[in-house]
């Protein structure tokens, strides 16, 4: 009985499972019927609808560009700019005419000119709190430009305080205009302050009579600009302030009778603190990303800036140059080395300022009767790493170098066939050889690896054109101008040749054009200097060579 039953209980369980597979197949069908006939009878309007969701984010759903609006950047921006300078010239000139005539005492002019300075603060915080920013940071900085004029006028003009009083309060304007700067997040503000900062020294009477300090305080003033530029993100200051540190040390240079020192020794105190200034901004460089392509730059210009500081404070002969180029190339190049495959732009950068450094030494180091091998060797293994890595800052720095090398290579003419010069002509065609392969083993985009082919072949044209004179001095001059038209021929058969074995168009075309040149050359140089019997010689040899060079493009095509 009890199997019975457990019988018919699985009957139905199989009975249910199959009614509910009916049952799910029906409701299936019907959910696919809804779907087509929702699909037939949406609107166009519907359909564009979903399709713009389901449309990934274009070029539309990005922020436009808005246009300039120079109502706002002149009359908001640049007009209040301009013209608080205008107004500061106003106060200094009328300190000059109450001073003139009598009008107040100086304490009397001297407490004004705080006044004023704190009255402009006090109109600055009115119209940053009525949305006139601009307007507001403009007067902060005049402020801070008041307080700092009128600290010299009580220093230098009335003697009301010493320099040590003065230097302290100039400190607290500048402490000021950066908490300003720092409050309303204003870059224009602290670049405005760096200015006044890097000028206190010169509105100090008795300052100036320290090198020792006045140096110690740009670069103090420097570093705590960096720092701030770095915490802020402000690029333009990051820029502006390693700028100044230079023109305050050139400015110093210039006027010199601040200084009881000579000026050698104040070049010798101002290279090594722009020595210092570059350390700050290779730690920085490394430490921390600002905008990485505008601490290249930065970096790049200190770099050449301080070896331009090095070598007017030092003696060539002094082993400091040697020293300051072996520690840039050493410490670049190891640092390039640390960031391969890790940082490419740290790598380029480092890359670049190492391969200017050990130019620099070559140049520094070797007599320049033998330099042109050493930088035309240094400017193609720059290029390769430049390719090679992909950098196209070092590709950049390795092409400079090699025409400069190429350059003074070009400038020397053989004279002799063993000489220095037959060497660097050797070099320079080794050179251009390294590169083509280089570039054929790495093709780079648009025409550049043509360059060093059409290089080569101009260099191989005019080397062997100086051997040809060089072979033939001892001759006549008939000689000697036969032999070179000889040769000029011969390239321009050996060029066709190529051009018809390696299917390159551009080398006919140059022999074609090469061997016109040699006609051109008989009958304007040649004729007149001579023989009739050289002549007869030249012209059938020529036309010789014209013909055959001839049927050898009839035989290419």
């Amino acid at each position: 009985m009890r199997d019975e039953q457990l019988n018919q209980l699985e009957q139905k369980m199989k009975t249910l499972e199959a009614e509910v597979i009916f049952l799910k197949k029906q409701n299936q069908e019907i959910l696919d019927q809804l779907s087509a006939l929702r699909q037939r009878t949406k609107t166009p309007t519907e359909v564009t609808v979903n399709k713009q969701k389901r449309r990934p984010a274009s070029a539309h759903s990005k922020k436009e560009k808005k246009p300039v609006d120079w109502e706002v950047l002149i009359g908001q921006v640049w007009l209040p700019r301009i013209f608080v300078f205008v107004l500061l010239l106003g106060i200094v000139w009328a300190f000059k005419v109450a001073s003139t005539i009598g009008l107040f005492g100086p304490g009397i002019r001297s407490l004004l000119g705080f006044i004023a300075g704190g009255a402009l603060i006090v109109l600055a915080e009115k119209q940053i709190k009525q949305n006139r920013r601009a307007l507001g940071l403009v007067l902060y900085g005049g402020s801070v430009s008041i307080f700092m004029l009128t600290t010299f006028a009580v220093h230098v003009l009335y003697h009301f305080i010493p320099a040590s009083i003065a230097f302290i309060l100039n400190i607290i304007w500048i402490a000021l205009g950066i908490f300003l700067s720092n409050k309303h997040r204003s870059q224009v503000l602290a670049i405005f302050v760096g200015i006044g900062g890097y000028l206190i020294p010169f509105l100090l009477e008795s300052q100036h009579h320290n090198l020792y300090l006045f140096a110690s305080y740009e670069v103090l003033l420097y570093f705590s600009l960096l720092l701030f530029s770095l915490q802020k993100r402000f690029v333009w200051l990051y820029i502006a302030s390693a700028g100044l540190l230079h023109a305050a040390f050139f400015a110093y240079i210039v006027i010199g009778s601040f200084s009881a020192h000579s000026n050698a020794l104040a070049l010798k105190i101002f290279a090594v603190a722009i020595l210092i200034q570059h350390l700050l901004l290779f730690v920085a460089f490394l430490k921390k990303t600002l905008y990485i392509r505008e601490q290249m730059s930065t970096l790049f210009a200190s770099f050449v800036l301080s070896i331009m500081w090095v070598f007017a404070a030092f003696d060539h002969n002094d082993g400091i140059i040697n020293l300051s180029l072996t520690l840039f190339l050493a410490i670049y190049a190891y640092i390039a080395y640390l960031f391969h495959q890790k940082d490419s732009d740290r790598q380029s950068i480092a890359l670049s300022i190492a391969t200017f450094s050990l130019l620099t030494l070559f140049i520094h180091l070797f007599d320049s009767e033998y330099i042109a091998s050493f930088v035309l060797l240094e400017g193609a293994i720059a290029l390769f790493l430049g390719i090679k890595l992909k950098s196209v800052l070092q590709q950049i720095s390795g092409g400079f170098v090699c025409i400069i090398g190429s350059v003074s290579v070009l400038s020397d003419w053989i004279h002799e066939i063993v000489s220095i010069e037959t060497l660097h002509w050797t070099v320079e065609l080794a050179t251009l050889g390294f590169l083509m392969n280089v570039f054929k083993r790495f093709p780079l985009k648009n025409d550049l690896q043509k360059i060093p082919f059409a290089s080569f072949i101009a260099v191989l044209f005019l080397f062997v054109s100086q051997i040809s004179v060089v072979l033939t001095q001892s001759f006549s001059s008939h000689i000697q101008q036969m032999a070179l038209s000889f040769t000029w021929a011969v390239f321009a058969v050996l060029s066709v040749v190529f051009g018809t074995m390696r299917a390159k168009r551009s080398m006919r075309l140059l022999g074609v054009v090469l061997l016109f040149l040699t006609l051109l050359k008989l009958i304007f140089i040649d004729l007149p200097i001579v023989s009739l019997l050289i002549r007869s010689i030249l012209f059938i040899g020529l036309g010789g060579i014209g013909i055959l060079m001839s049927r050898m493009f009839y035989r290419k095509s």
